[in-house]
């Protein structure tokens, strides 16, 4: 990451000095036209190599999930690309759920629309008991096919809109792995913790939002948001008894450090 990122700060003086032996290569060979020749053919040879170089680059630089994806396969131990992978991975899942929740909002429409069309057809049928009339019977005929295929549409609606959570639900889970993974190379940062959180909020996956909140309660047991974090989460994950002890840990250290909340009384 460093080397690839930032070669271009140290490259100034390497390119000086190699524009300077080419200078002295010109001025040295003789006669002088044979001299400028070379100097002209080298600087056009790395041109062209450094050229192609760049031009080979192009993907590795495409996007942000490029770059950090090469970054981990050079260099595992880079925690910045384990950290930036996991937040492409939630920005694409957060975009997903997003079309699935349109998806899913058109399909209630379109089943709303064939429920009144059922609807209308039914009242029909009562109002008409007993006729024979072919006209009314064509009405409700086509009221009722006008529902089936707009439920049969909804239907198709709400399994696009189940596929695209899948995928979303599928990103968020490997963003949490990559979050995880940069707890464990670096020890003094709190932040993959609050994504790791964060992200199982975004699954309402409570026991998993327990698990990071204990995770950082183990790695920063003096961080009061932590123990209330996951007394929160173990009450949404209906784990009583751990939730009691976590609220009970964090008004403790509230009332240790002299809060001036608890001092007044307030929650």
């Amino acid at each position: 990451f460093v080397a690839e990122h930032y070669f271009y700060n140290g490259s100034v003086g390497l390119f000086l000095i190699l524009a300077l032996g080419v200078d002295w290569l010109r001025r040295h060979l003789k006669p002088p036209r044979f001299g400028f020749r070379v100097a002209t053919g080298l600087i056009c040879l790395a041109t062209v190599a450094y050229g192609a170089k760049t031009w080979s680059y192009c993907n590795v630089w495409q996007d942000a999930e490029s770059f950090w994806s090469r970054t981990i396969q050079m260099n595992p131990e880079c925690w910045p690309a384990w950290y930036n992978t996991a937040n492409a991975r939630r920005r694409e899942a957060r975009d997903l759920m997003k079309e699935a929740a349109a998806d899913r909002k058109e399909a209630r429409k379109l089943l709303h629309t064939a429920n009144e069309y059922r609807r209308e057809a039914e009242a029909l049928r009562n109002q008409n008991s007993g006729s024979n009339e072919a006209e009314v019977y064509d009405k409700i005929v086509d009221l009722m096919n006008k529902a089936d295929a707009l439920a049969e549409k909804a239907n198709a609606q709400q399994a696009k809109a189940d596929e695209i959570w899948k995928k979303a639900n599928a990103l968020l889970d490997e963003a949490v792995r990559r979050y995880i993974r940069v707890t464990e190379i670096h020890t003094l940062i709190s932040q993959p913790f609050d994504q790791w959180i964060a992200t199982r909020q975004m699954q309402k996956n409570w026991a998993g939002a327990l698990e990071g909140a204990e995770a950082a309660v183990r790695r920063f047991p003096n961080i009061v948001r932590y123990y209330k974090m996951a007394g929160s989460f173990a009450k949404a994950a209906k784990q009583r008894d751990k939730s009691i002890t976590y609220f009970s840990k964090a008004v403790e250290m509230l009332i240790r450090t002299g809060d001036s909340r608890i001092r007044a009384g307030k929650p």
